[in-house]
């Protein structure tokens, strides 16, 4: 949607312009078991949100400070003692300390009938001060004045884009503050100098505003999804309506080989996050070369990685992995996957009357080196990996026999052995293994 800033006065507001499959064959009296597994795919990231509507809240404020070039003063509020909270109302009187019913945040219109979208509120808190994509990058070079940013000056101004986005009213947002601060914050942060028309042919537009900075690195994200800004219910008789937005967690990922317990450095795994229920989908995610996959944007609770989905040569591991995602910190979970074997079977018959034969035995060797993903050998060239011998019913079976990163695998097998009565057969069979 297509957008502009109008000045009504003194006010900024917006105006709406428009797994492991078993695969047998057989090869000479030998047979062999493969697995098939399947290539991940990418997938975006949805943030969902848990509800805390109608739940209580503890407010407390770090003390106040004074900000635009006046003696304006706003508190440094804190929700729970963790989440960056703001004042709304600027020329109200701040609420105490206490516990206080959350609700979901909105806007108020305005006198022209005009309000700011929800969806302007989610990233004004999620990009601006305290909130999780927080970046000075996004901001002006300096403060109104020319001095460095400090803490208070990035808290100070949130506080204002908050205020204006809840009631659309410019003046009532930077009420008390310089000229000054009021032609910055108008210029920097909404595209013109305060106090001029923007409809007017003659005014000189900034296109390049924090807003439009915000909104283009929130469509480059895919949206917020359901990003969720709260209110407590603080503006009984009059005082401040405080906002504030939960920070969130990030949840890492990574992939490691079952037998050895080191790290996958391979790309393609792809992982959902379920919610607590162990069925909502939150997101997916795939790795990346390393076998690294991050959840970012992760609401504080308790939740399950689950894999979906294995490149080649690894077997999909459904396991549920819990884990607790933790306000502003990155909680770290491994999976482990196997990757496909096979066995050969042996089956030893006399050449004359096809009776099976027992006490022939047999040597297993490997063609080719086999190797892991991350390249150490599991087979040497001409390495023995077993032997058999075949029980009273003529047949053996070998052990798991590892098929490697490639997905394919040769071995020969060779009777070194003859069963008692009998002459030795020299013949070499190859068996592949293929994925």
């Amino acid at each position: 949607m297509s957008v502009e800033r109008r000045n009504d006065g003194n006010r900024f507001m917006r105006v709406n312009k428009s797994v492991f499959k078993p695969r047998y064959m057989k090869m000479l009296g030998v047979f062999i078991a493969a697995a098939v597994a399947v290539i991940a795919t990418n997938a975006t990231i949805d943030s969902k949100a848990d509800a805390i509507v109608g739940s209580n809240a503890q407010l407390t404020s770090n003390g106040s400070f004074s900000y635009g070039g006046s003696n304006q003063i706003t508190n440094r509020f804190v929700v729970d003692g963790q989440y960056t909270a703001y004042c709304s109302d600027p020329i109200k009187n701040a609420p105490a300390p206490g516990t206080y019913r959350v609700e979901k945040a909105d806007t108020h219109y305005n006198n022209s009938g005009l309000k700011a979208e929800y969806s302007e509120f989610q990233y004004v808190m999620y990009f601006g001060y305290g909130g999780p994509g927080f970046d000075p990058s996004m901001w002006p070079a300096t403060y109104y004045d020319g001095s460095a940013w400090t803490n208070d000056k990035y808290y100070a101004v949130t506080h204002v884009l908050i205020a204006n986005t809840m009631w659309y009213n410019g003046g009532y947002a930077t009420e008390g503050t310089s000229t000054a601060f009021k032609d910055w914050v108008c210029w920097e942060f909404f595209g013109y100098h305060w106090g001029t028309n923007p409809d007017s042919p003659d005014t000189v537009h900034n296109t390049n505003t924090w807003h439009s900075r915000a909104r283009a690195k929130r469509d480059a994200m895919g949206g917020l999804g359901d990003y969720p800004v709260y209110q407590l219910n603080t503006y009984s008789g009059g005082l401040q309506t405080i906002v504030f937005a939960p920070a969130l967690g990030k949840i890492a990922v990574q992939k490691k080989d079952a037998d050895t317990g080191n790290n996958v450095p391979k790309a393609g795994f792809e992982f959902r996050l379920l919610k607590s229920d162990r069925t909502t989908e939150v997101a997916r995610k795939t790795t990346d070369v390393n076998g690294y996959a991050l959840f970012d944007n992760v609401m504080v609770g308790d939740y399950y990685i689950q894999e979906t989905s294995t490149p080649l040569p690894y077997l999909l591991n459904s396991d549920l992995i819990a884990v607790h995602s933790s306000a502003s910190q990155t909680a770290s979970v491994s999976c482990s996957d196997k990757t496909p074997t096979g066995r050969v079977k042996v089956l030893k018959l006399d050449k004359s009357d096809q009776h099976e034969l027992d006490g022939a035995e047999f040597t297993i060797t490997s063609d080719a080196d086999v190797k892991r993903v991350d390249g150490s050998v599991i087979y040497k060239a001409n390495q023995v990996v077993d032997m058999l011998t075949t029980g009273t019913d003529g047949t053996a079976t070998s052990k798991e026999l590892s098929i490697g990163a490639d997905g394919t695998s040769t071995f020969t097998v060779q009777e070194t052995k003859a069963a008692n009565g009998h002459v030795l057969n020299k013949d070499k069979k190859k068996i592949h293994f293929n994925v």
